[in-house]
């Protein structure tokens, strides 16, 4: 009997997984034996995405999970056996230490990997007090961005409520008062000065 298509999916998706292990595991042991250095690049993750055509930003996750997986051996056996996905070991290695990973690791496996960050979030919250809240997310702060193959600029970012809210805000009215401007203007400068007061007003509320 031939097998379901999700069966072959699920079937690939395993031997993806395992390589997925090896290759973080890799990739860290690159970084920490300074080959990249020998060869002249500035940084293993770009001698990594370099070698496979890959996004820099995905060369350097695939390193801090592997450096994470060293001090986290729960998690790296369950990723190591295919009981765990490189999408759950990702969001592990990002709140786990010592003390938590077999705890999160629990809540991993009673969930999905859509879950499981807001999981861990609420598991987290509920023995901090609003103080120590405050000092996480003030720690998780991120802001990346790259251009994609259509030349358009891709922005990510982590933000606390309190700052998050009003940048928002001022991005939505920025893109507003961008829709209304001619596509042929070429000097940001020359852009209504509407739109210039309240994108010197995001960049100062950064």
């Amino acid at each position: 009997m031939h097998s379901s298509m999700i069966d072959q999916i699920a079937a690939l998706g395993s031997e993806l997984n395992a390589n997925q292990y090896r290759i973080v595991v890799l990739a860290a042991q690159f970084d920490t034996g300074m080959e990249w250095f020998r060869h002249g690049y500035a940084n293993p993750a770009t001698a990594i995405a370099r070698a496979l055509d890959i996004h820099t930003s995905t060369a350097r996750e695939w390193i801090r999970v592997g450096h994470a997986l060293d001090f986290l051996p729960g998690i790296g056996e369950a990723f190591a056996n295919n009981n765990l996905s490189y999408a759950k070991a990702r969001i592990l290695t990002r709140w786990a230490n010592p003390d938590n990973e077999l705890v999160l690791l629990e809540l991993a496996y009673d969930r999905t990997a859509n879950r499981l960050t807001t999981a861990i979030a609420n598991h987290v919250a509920g023995d901090e007090t609003d103080s120590e809240r405050d000092e996480r997310h003030h720690g998780s702060r991120s802001v990346t961005g790259y251009t994609d193959a259509d030349g358009m600029i891709v922005i990510r970012s982590v933000l606390p409520p309190s700052i998050g809210k009003p940048i928002l805000e001022t991005l939505n009215a920025i893109i507003k008062l961008v829709a209304a401007t001619p596509a042929t203007l070429a000097d940001p400068s020359d852009a209504p000065i509407d739109c210039q007061v309240v994108s010197g007003c995001c960049w100062r509320s950064l």
